[in-house]
């Protein structure tokens, strides 16, 4: 199959007339009540102590809505954001824990730009961690996750960065305690993640890591990790064929199949601040030409508590991202989050009001990758809320 017009070959919008919208929002409402419902069941032994409710309410205003280059268009919107945490078993070797989160959005003003509109999305994420002490050095776990995206409402046109999805993952992984001041994990993974509306992008995703850890004086760590996962899309690969002079971009036979490798090296100290911080190098290699990549990420995290009841967070994250194939399929290609680019800078201050209840104010400054891949738009949320514990 021979494609002639490049601009086509991947969407950056999603339209209504022409996709069929397979995630309810109800659904995940409903699951999220019933979890709801089976917290607030009378505690048994285990003591209220084994669970945590948490309910986040606040206002944050977005000033770059439909990630656009120039000409932004902002909106304020009203967030609404629940954790629960549930210790269903405790023993001397065993836990087993549950967490479910929720979160929704809605805005306030209906902003429109070249015939986008917003979306209010509805995010569930429900999470199990099975953990065994089999000896003293030497712990194994299984956590398992899913994770879904809903829209309440059907806009006829949004970004595709907004659309649904259903993702699942699971993860085994082993802790062993090599000295007194070194550790090692493994984990091995596998996930998989339907998109609502660009099933072309659906993906399955295998791999494992190998992690070191070592302590050197009190209050730190420092660690070493290597990665490599294998992801494996719905979607066919591309290759660029020359003819005449011409480039015509042609669809294989065969789904498109990209390794993605990552080594990193990070670290923990706390001297009155706690700093982490960390460099990581990540290589995607593709059969589908134009999504073969190198980036390098630059972290760092402080965290520092002014009095008992006031704190100040400060995340900073820069990547530099460059494309290995100079020739590119298409003016806008859907990528996974792993697969994107993005710097951020985010301050985070919070005071306690009681022992009950927080005021929270957050200012986060963002660059990140358009569909149109190297161009950059920036963004910038300021949003304030207060949280209860339930």
């Amino acid at each position: 199959m021979l494609i002639s017009n490049r601009k086509n070959l991947a969407y950056p919008y999603s339209s209504v007339s022409n996709r069929v919208n397979r995630v309810n929002p109800k659904a995940g409402v409903a699951v999220g009540f019933l979890l709801l419902v089976l917290l607030f069941i009378p505690r048994t032994a285990s003591g209220a102590e084994d669970r945590k409710l948490i309910l986040k309410a606040g206002l944050q205003y977005d000033d770059n809505l439909f990630e656009q280059t120039d000409g932004k268009t902002g909106a304020l919107a009203i967030r609404l954001y629940l954790d629960s945490n549930l210790s269903a078993l405790t023993s001397r070797k065993s836990s087993i824990s549950l967490q479910y989160q929720l979160g929704l959005k809605k805005h306030l003003t209906a902003a429109s730009s070249d015939s986008l509109s917003p979306v209010n999305p509805v995010i569930n994420r429900l999470a199990l961690l099975i953990q065994d002490q089999l000896t003293a050095r030497i712990l194994i776990g299984i956590y398992s996750e899913l994770k879904s995206r809903s829209l309440l409402q059907k806009a006829e046109r949004y970004l595709a960065t907004q659309t649904g999805y259903l993702q699942g993952q699971a993860r085994f992984f082993l802790d062993l305690n090599l000295t007194e001041h070194l550790w090692a994990n493994i984990s091995l993974q596998g996930s998989h993640i339907e998109f609502q509306r660009f099933h072309d992008f659906d993906c399955s995703a295998r791999g494992g890591q190998l992690r070191l850890n070592r302590s050197f004086f009190p209050r730190s760590k420092f660690w070493f990790k290597i990665s490599a996962k294998r992801l494996q899309f719905r979607r066919k690969s591309l290759v660029i064929e020359k003819s005449d002079g011409e480039e015509t971009v042609r669809v294989t036979d065969n789904p498109q199949i990209d390794f993605l490798k990552e080594a990193a090296i990070g670290f923990r100290l706390y001297r009155g601040v706690l700093i982490t911080g960390g460099y990581s190098f990540r290589a995607n290699s593709s059969n589908s030409c134009g999504y073969s990549f190198k980036a390098h990420r630059v972290y760092v995290l402080l965290g520092k508590r002014f009095t008992s009841q006031t704190r100040l967070q400060f995340h900073g994250l820069l990547e530099q991202k460059s494309y290995t194939e100079a020739a590119q399929p298409s003016s806008s290609v859907f990528l996974l989050s792993e697969q994107t680019t993005g710097s951020m800078v985010i301050v985070n201050l919070s005071r306690k009001l009681s022992s009950l209840s927080e005021i929270e104010i957050q200012l986060g400054l963002y660059r990140g990758e358009c569909l149109e891949r190297r161009r950059f738009y920036t963004r910038g949320l300021y949003g304030v809320a207060l949280s209860f514990r339930l």
